[in-house]
């Protein structure tokens, strides 16, 4: 079913029209708030069409508050608007819309566009993650989508911001990233993400540095008709160590949720709980991933503690050592608003790896800060 919002009857009727007449079945609704409550009740839309210019809430906002309430969905959603000026369409199309169509559209391109948009659905989200931005920060995020070689995008929202940011085999897609943007991200101390990785063509393995890694790392997925639940993931930092916590339901060699808890690109820890009874509710596995997540990062926040409170630290520093720390030391620093002394630790750990490219990103933000 395909959804169309429109404050004004004879828009949703034009559109319900040519839709209907290309085989769809259609649902219209007068308002967002409508549409949103009858969302809670009934199967994911294949579509959602809305008006920017409403009443109450306007399509910016709903789609604001459909990504807030339905964090992990893959339906499409599309602006058919009257409002096509170049501020309306940039911020339309910075909440992340699938498409912004501007009226009118003749009835015969209008369900070709529609058509397109649905054949691509199926290669949306494969993976989704989620966390809160006061455990793991943005350059944190940054640092993961790059080792993982992720292609898609990263969801970041608090009361006031709603950015969408797309990465290809690991890096930040210029196209849909300004230092502006960067600068907004960066800041953000309160919040949550969502990481959304589809899958990767092969021909960017050409472009991607291969890493080597142990074999428990490798965990294949194979899928099923089980509906895909969110994953979840978070990160501790313990004087120099920080650690990536990351849960999520697999379903091979059998329906499993599965934590890891990772540092430097080593798995350090793996918890393994067999889903067994056949196919479940997607927020019944969603409730046990979120259970088995928090139960884990407690558990390593207490072993982290009992290490710090014996003092057990390496005698020696490796060159590793050396970049994690000023690392560390430039991303507190800036969180303290102390930009000289964040600029100064990073290019110190820049000295040591020239090749990081979160890194080098850390830097340019840090130097217009700095007006440099």
């Amino acid at each position: 079913m395909i959804f169309v919002v429109d404050s004004e009857p004879g828009g949703m009727g034009d559109v319900k029209a040519t839709l209907e007449a290309d085989g769809y079945e259609v649902a219209t609704f007068d308002s967002a708030e409508s549409a949103l409550d009858l969302m809670t009740t009934l199967d994911e839309p294949e579509l959602i069409i809305s008006e920017v210019d409403m009443p109450n809430m306007d399509g910016f906002a709903f789609k604001r508050a459909f990504s807030r309430r339905f964090p992990n969905s893959v339906t499409p959603f599309v602006f058919y608007t009257s409002l096509g000026d170049e501020e309306s369409m940039g911020r339309g199309l910075a909440l992340g819309v699938d498409d912004y169509i501007v009226k009118p559209v003749p009835p015969r391109l209008l369900a070709i566009k529609i058509r397109n948009i649905l054949s691509r659905k199926n290669h949306y989200l494969i993976h989704t993650f989620y966390g809160d931005l006061a455990k793991m920060p943005f350059f944190q995020i940054i640092q993961f989508c790059e080792s993982k070689g992720l292609t898609g995008e990263v969801e970041l929202m608090d009361k006031d911001i709603n950015i969408i940011i797309g990465f290809k085999a690991g890096q930040l897609q210029s196209d849909s990233t300004t230092d502006d943007t960067l600068l907004q991200v960066y800041d953000l101390t309160v919040g949550t993400f969502i990481i959304r990785s589809m899958p990767m063509d092969y021909l960017e393995l050409r472009d991607v540095a291969v890493f080597e890694v142990e074999d428990s790392a490798v965990v294949e997925v194979v899928y099923s008709d089980q509906e895909k639940p969110m994953g979840k993931l978070s990160g501790i930092q313990v004087e120099k160590k920080i650690l990536q916590i990351q849960t999520e339901f697999v379903t091979a060699p059998s329906n499993q949720v599965v934590t890891l808890v990772v540092h430097e690109g080593r798995i350090m820890n793996k918890v393994i709980s067999p889903i067994t009874g056949g196919k479940r509710p997607k927020s019944e596995l969603e409730d046990l991933i979120e259970q088995q997540h928090n139960e884990v990062e407690a558990e390593i926040k207490l072993k982290l503690s009992a290490l710090v409170e014996q003092k057990q630290v390496t005698s020696a520093e490796t060159s590793q050592d050396n970049f994690k720390k000023h690392f560390d030391e430039g991303f507190t620093k800036y969180r303290a608003g102390n930009f000289k002394a964040a600029l100064k630790a990073w290019e110190q750990a820049y000295s040591i790896n020239p090749t990081d490219k979160s890194l080098e990103t850390n830097i340019r933000i840090v130097k217009k800060k700095l007006g440099l």
